[in-house]
């Protein structure tokens, strides 16, 4: 099993969760909870130490973005895919059925985020660059298409 896909996945949980307290952005409170159920699925009852490259991703995500679509945004183009990537990695060395459940759930969790998504555009005319700049922390981190393991 994957403990880099669990620590992800407990980013995910933990990481979302700061931004409900400011008012986040309808779904993604519901999609750290799913995050932490993925998480208890994956890693059992210990859970792990979040990944901290994916914290540190999400923190910067948060930060000045009232209307969370820079979070929506790290969550969904960035950090998800790249989660589901790492899982396919994951089966290919040990084929546990918690890890396609696993999958499904990650995908159901982003219907359900796009469902209740915001229309429009960042007024933020800084939210291009901030953007690329979550990209380069996670491709300067090897973490390019996946997430690898031992990192």
């Amino acid at each position: 099993m994957s403990e880099r896909v669990a620590a992800v996945l407990a980013a995910l949980a933990t990481e979302s969760r700061p931004a409900a307290a400011d008012g986040a952005p309808e779904g993604i409170t519901a999609f750290a909870a799913h995050c932490a159920e993925l998480t208890a699925l994956v890693a059992g009852a210990t859970p792990p130490e979040p990944d901290p490259l994916v914290v540190s991703v999400l923190a910067e995500a948060r930060e000045g973005d009232p209307g969370g679509l820079l979070l929506r945004y790290a969550v969904t183009m960035l950090v998800v895919p790249r989660l589901l990537v790492s899982i396919v990695d994951a089966r290919a060395l040990d084929d546990d059925p918690r890890l396609g459940a696993c999958a499904e759930g990650l995908v159901g969790a982003l219907y359900g985020l796009a469902a209740v998504a915001p229309a429009g555009d960042s007024d933020d005319p800084e939210w291009g660059d901030r953007a690329r700049s979550l990209i380069t922390r996670l491709d300067d981190a090897g973490a390019a298409e996946s997430f690898p393991p031992g990192r």
